[in-house]
């Protein structure tokens, strides 16, 4: 267990894949490291989610960055554009762990 900035307490294995990273020295890491550094010089951030699902690392986030439009999901958007039937659980759950 541990703090990840925004998240109380949670486990390696409960992050995405690419942040479970052991070796810091990793070619994807750094890259990572990097565009993260990026984002905070940023004026606003438009991330693929919704307020009232990811409220605390949002709120952490606008400590760095104050302005941030929340325009997501997108995919269930699209779907209902397109026509599609309503959006399951299955597609809000697969959008929470989408990356911004």
């Amino acid at each position: 267990m541990g703090f990840y900035g925004g998240l109380l307490t949670s486990r390696m294995r409960d992050l995405p894949s690419f942040y479970q990273v052991r070796d810091t020295t990793d070619r994807d890491c750094q890259r990572l490291v990097i565009e993260t550094r990026k984002m905070l010089r940023a004026n606003s951030l438009i991330p693929n989610t919704f307020e009232d699902l990811e409220v605390q690392i949002l709120s952490h986030i606008c400590t760095k960055c104050p302005n941030i439009y929340t325009i997501g999901p997108l995919h269930l958007n699209l779907k209902t554009r397109l026509g599609s039937d309503k959006p399951s659980f299955d597609d809000i759950q697969s959008s929470s762990n989408s990356t911004p």
